[in-house]
């Protein structure tokens, strides 16, 4: 397996010169989910059927995670390197996934590559009797899995929205950066609005809305998000910059939507309990 990761990489990195970055949406739920399933179930089969076979075992390997970990952080750090940009370009640069490396073919395919390894290490272990599991492992592996997937796949249902808060007027109405138009499942108005200026050149340090959400009043500040419901989270972002500081017409508010973030953040919990649990039986260990 290790002998076949290059390849598997060259293989992802001409599709991505030939058909260029994936589409997320293509992948949106529930099509994410059927796949997350499919991916359990074939593993499973693999492992009851191949499991004693070499190429198996070097799916489960601790040299393939650290291949993987060491493929994704060098993607990760040349598309750091490069601005992003969600242009469209015939560039080569573009072609080759870089501006926009997060849905690269080359950047995904690795982060499939470790989750297909984790789900193949889970279920290996959990097909042993149950005393011979390690809890800790199972969480700390599982945590890692639940994350890994929820970011992976939840990436297809996220979205940016821009929504323009009226003052005195409601609107349910968002607008991702393509321009389509998103529905809201809560009103938004703009209800009051201040601007903080310094007293030395007069320029904008901070500003704060006071927005209603069906009729309920919150505030909202820049780098002081609101969370508005479960999956959206509000932030301030630009406001009438032509109107008096205390006459601002409309404010323009970012709202992400992530639907697959309580999973990613139990994943995240069980992660940390697993490892703290490892840790402190090494320590009692030694004691």
């Amino acid at each position: 397996m290790k002998a076949r990761t290059p390849t598997y990489v060259i293989a992802l990195v001409i599709l991505q010169l030939v058909f260029g970055n994936l589409e997320p949406r293509l992948f949106a739920f529930p099509i994410n989910f059927a796949l997350l399933v499919s991916l359990i179930a074939v593993c499973a089969v693999v492992e009851r059927e191949y499991g004693k076979q070499q190429w198996v075992k070097a799916l489960r390997s601790t040299d393939l995670s650290v291949i993987s970990l060491c493929l994704i952080a060098v993607w990760c750090v040349a598309g750091g390197c490069v601005p992003q940009t969600d242009a469209v370009s015939s560039g080569w640069l573009y072609r080759t996934g870089l501006t926009q490396f997060a849905t690269s073919l080359p950047f995904v395919g690795l982060l499939a590559l470790l989750l297909v390894q984790l789900t193949m290490i889970i279920i290996h272990r959990l097909r042993r009797p149950a005393r011979q599991w390690g809890f800790t492992f199972i969480a700390a592996h599982a945590g890692l899995w639940l994350a890994l997937a929820a970011g992976l796949m939840g990436s297809a249902d996220m979205k940016d929205l821009r929504c323009i808060a009226m003052r005195g007027q409601e609107t349910r109405t968002a607008y991702d950066k393509k321009g389509r138009i998103n529905a809201l499942p809560y009103a938004v108005e703009l209800k009051d609005f201040r601007v903080e200026r310094s007293e030395a050149d007069h320029s904008v340090v901070q500003y704060e809305a006071a927005i209603a959400l069906d009729g309920e009043r919150i505030s909202i500040s820049v780098n002081n998000p609101h969370a508005a419901t479960w999956q959206d989270k509000l932030y301030l972002v630009s406001y009438d910059h032509n109107a008096p500081d205390d006459g601002t017409t409309y404010c323009v508010l970012q709202i992400v939507r992530q639907p697959w973030q309580a999973p990613m953040c139990l994943g995240i919990t069980l992660l940390l309990c697993g490892v703290g649990g490892m840790l402190l039986s090494k320590i009692q260990a030694k004691q």
